[in-house]
């Protein structure tokens, strides 16, 4: 028997970056309501990770930012990786000389230092406010926290990008696309395996007995540590491969998982 479902956010339990089915939704209820623990495990920030909860009626672990911060489902800190203020400004710099629409995380907002008409599009797509702070740069020398630089752009640009940024700042980065048009940089050695192995560690639970499923390259790591995983019918051939099955939905996951007496 199955006792942690993890699940992506973007592309998996969010259809089109903004709502979750209901299919989806009286399926993660019916596991909960087995006695497994659901964990939400997203590029997404923590805030926004408890609304997902909030509109599942549920509670749950909840790993954000790609594996930056994770919580138990009793609110208990499990795991914090950030940048240090040095790191966070030399990258703030440098990123700011680029033409992307940039935005940065620490735990509690999503903030962006230039007025971007871009915001007015991406706006519906956060389930918090997204924070203008045009003296951005001076809160990263006090304790910011940065947990996330966010690029959007044309793919083939934020690739070329990736690997500048990966030539100048080898040891305190890792990036990944998170989407088709946009590239996370998170602190080296940040993602969604190691912060869900921290919390597997600390409920004592088995990663065998433990199913993820996702659509990204952030999800490839989580999807091949665990005893089961399922990735998205249109992720690319990449990340499918990392998977053991494919799916359309989450609940055709879950459907799988009870037809196999594991849930």
């Amino acid at each position: 028997m199955i006792t942690m479902f993890a699940t992506d956010l973007d592309g998996t339990l969010l259809k089109q970056n903004r709502y979750i089915t209901k299919e989806d939704k009286q399926a993660l209820q019916y596991l909960y309501h087995q006695g497994v623990d659901i964990t939400i495990a997203t590029g997404r920030s923590d805030r926004e990770v408890q609304a997902v909860f909030k509109e599942l009626d549920i509670t749950g672990h909840r790993i954000s930012q790609n594996g930056t911060f994770a919580f138990s489902k009793d609110n208990q800190e499990i795991y914090s990786h950030t940048f240090s203020n040095d790191v966070s400004v030399k990258l703030f710099d440098f990123l700011h000389r680029h033409e992307f629409p940039c935005l940065i995380s620490n735990f509690d907002n999503i903030h962006y230092a230039k007025d971007m008409p871009v915001v007015q599009t991406l706006q519906p797509l956060f389930k918090t406010p997204l924070v203008f702070e045009p003296e951005l740069k001076q809160s990263l020398h006090h304790d910011f926290a940065t947990s996330k630089f966010m690029l959007l752009g044309d793919t083939e640009a934020l690739l070329a990008l990736e690997t500048e940024i990966n030539q100048l700042f080898p040891h305190d980065i890792s990036t990944f696309l998170s989407a088709q048009q946009c590239l996370d940089v998170v602190p080296k050695g940040a993602d969604k395996s190691h912060a869900l192995q921290a919390l597997l560690k600390r409920t004592k639970t088995d990663v065998q007995q433990t199913v993820s499923i996702g659509d990204s390259f952030n999800d490839t790591s989580m999807l091949s540590f665990t005893g089961y995983s399922y990735a998205m019918q249109e992720a690319p051939i990449f990340i499918r491969s990392h998977a053991q099955k494919v799916v359309r939905h989450v609940h055709e996951a879950i459907t799988d998982l009870i037809d196999l007496d594991l849930a």
